[in-house]
């Protein structure tokens, strides 16, 4: 059938696409410095979130790690966190674009599971 779509060259062109973007993200993660502060968390978590960031800005061993967002929820979101050798690790949430989510110390391996 000549002329006639199948779909598989959309489907590859999508593929592309999505591939060119998560490319495209990794390389620019948003870094702590680029973070723009928003009400949220102090608000839900109050001196948890202030102690958190206190300790994002200190920390000697900052990770970050792009992780899925929640089911039905916003898309991609960006986990960083101070690896702190303890059972607990400040850490927050941001958008791709840098924005917080939220910020609160909880266990470590919860922030590197992306849970």
């Amino acid at each position: 059938m000549v002329g006639q779509n199948t779909g598989s060259g959309k489907s590859v062109f999508w593929l592309f696409v999505f591939v060119l973007i998560l490319v495209i993200v990794f390389m620019n993660l948003p870094n702590l410095k680029q973070v723009r502060y928003g009400t949220h968390a102090v608000q839900k978590h109050g001196q948890d979130a202030l102690t958190a960031r206190a300790s994002l800005k200190n920390c000697k061993n900052l990770k970050t790690k792009l992780c899925p967002g929640k089911q039905g929820g916003y898309g991609l979101t960006v986990v960083i966190w101070c690896e702190t050798g303890l059972s607990t690790c400040p850490g927050m949430y941001t958008t791709i674009g840098g924005i917080e989510k939220t910020c609160f110390i909880r266990p470590c391996s919860q922030w590197s599971n992306c849970q």
